[in-house]
This record gives structure tokens, C-alpha cells and sequence, in this order.
């Protein structure tokens, strides 16, 4: 999972991609119902890794 982080999610294309993942998500909740408030709770997920493993930051 660290690898797919750091090497696949940062580049370029996929960093816009991500960026506008909030968007696509209250739009799409707009077009089920009539929103009055809407919260999004993003939070930074944290992996842990035990030992010595290669590419572990």
C-alpha cells in the first residue's frame, strides 16, 4: 500500500484526479436529493509497517 501511495497516487494526472474527487462526490449526492448542509469528513488514512521493509517511509 505505501508503494501504491507514494509512487502510483502522486503523479501528475492521478494528483488532479484526486483533487477532484470532492466535487464529483457533492455533485453526485446533489442529484439524488435536495441538499441543505453537506460535511465531508476526509481524513489522511495512516498505514503502519513493522520491520525493515524496502520503500517504507
Amino acid at each position: 500500500m505505501g508503494r501504491f501511495e507514494t509512487e502510483i497516487l502522486t503523479t501528475r494526472k492521478n494528483l488532479k484526479s484526486l483533487m477532484d474527487v470532492p466535487g464529483k462526490w457533492i455533485y453526485r449526492a446533489g442529484q439524488r436529493r435536495s441538499l441543505d448542509k453537506l460535511i465531508l469528513d476526509l481524513n489522511s488514512s495512516v498505514s503502519k509497517t513493522y520491520g525493515r521493509r524496502e520503500g517504507v517511509a
